[in-house]
């Protein structure tokens, strides 16, 4: 349920931005959304497409950036990208089996901390 908030911030954000641009209309936004949010892409969609009705941002396309997390390592700072699954679920969780089981390619070990995936950003704004 926190998508409601975190889209009534975004949705704000694009009527601010838009209204500095001059813009009649909002026509898509591109939204990035790390793997860790736990934010699931399509009630953002959701509640964006309730939030627009009667405004200049009805009917705008949202595209979403999945942002998957890297591992570091601890013992030497290698940093590894963790695999998307490719599968289209919103954010599915395979990686972190992998994470689990995983050990450095540089040094051989095993204690790793994730960085990045948190993100939660407007990107860009298409307006007419």
């Amino acid at each position: 349920m926190h998508e409601l908030s975190v889209t009534q911030s975004l949705f704000d954000l694009t009527l601010r931005e838009a209204a500095k641009a001059g813009a009649r209309r909002v026509a898509g936004l591109e939204v990035r959304v790390g793997a860790l949010t736990g934010i699931v892409p399509d009630s953002v969609a959701f509640y964006f497409d309730l939030l627009g009705k009667g405004t200049i941002a009805e009917g705008a396309a949202l595209r979403f950036e999945k942002v998957m997390p890297v591992a570091r390592c601890r013992a030497c700072g290698a940093e590894t990208p963790l695999a998307d699954s490719g599968d289209d679920a919103p954010f599915a969780y395979a990686w972190l089996r992998a994470f689990g089981e995983m050990t450095c390619p540089a040094c051989g070990g095993d204690d790793f901390e994730l960085v990045g995936g948190h993100e939660f950003a407007l990107v860009s704004i298409d307006v007419e």
